[in-house]
């Protein structure tokens, strides 16, 4: 054992720390624009996109979470407030509700993966209750009922999406 930590040649061992992947510092949602909350939750989802592809579900599912708890701070987005303001801040609510459903898809995704069938069928009904006619979670939910053997349910969603599906394929034709 060496005498002193001045000694570097008797720790040989060198151990260096590259960061790859680090989340930002988050600022409390009150000092952060609109504008900023909603850059911030994408860049949280992007990253748990990265997480997903590298089969970490998990890390994902918690960056999707807090993606989604930076939205729900979201809540007075129809403040008023002055026009030179408005222009550097305001969101419109139609890229919250994008972004949400995005999240709320890639929960389901995951969950799916998980095969925690239930959870998969809570994030793809919330999905629906933004967009009625989102194929995705249509065809996640009926095969998320499919594997909890609730065949009817499953059915039900299935055919709402073989019917969309047909659907876009006559308009596809029709143009």
């Amino acid at each position: 054992c060496p005498a002193s930590n001045d000694d570097k040649a008797a720790f040989p061992i060198r151990y260096e720390l590259i960061v790859i992947d680090s989340i930002p510092k988050q600022e409390q949602s009150f000092d952060m624009t609109f504008k900023e909350q909603l850059e911030f939750a994408d860049l949280l989802r992007q990253r748990g996109n990265t997480r997903y592809a590298k089969a970490r579900f998990v890390t994902a599912l918690s960056m999707y979470d807090r993606a989604i708890q930076c939205l729900d701070a979201m809540k007075d987005l129809d403040i008023s407030m002055p026009a030179e303001l408005a222009n550097e801040t305001k969101v419109q609510k139609e890229e919250v509700e994008s972004l949400r459903l995005k999240l709320f898809l890639n929960c389901s995704i995951c969950y799916r993966r998980q095969q925690t069938h239930h959870k998969c069928i809570e994030f793809c009904t919330k999905v629906l209750e933004i967009d009625d006619a989102c194929k995705k979670a249509l065809i996640r939910r009926g095969l998320a009922y499919y594997d909890l053997a609730d065949y009817d349910l499953a059915s039900k969603d299935i055919n709402v999406f073989l019917q969309l599906a047909e659907d876009e394929k006559q308009k596809a034709l029709g143009e």
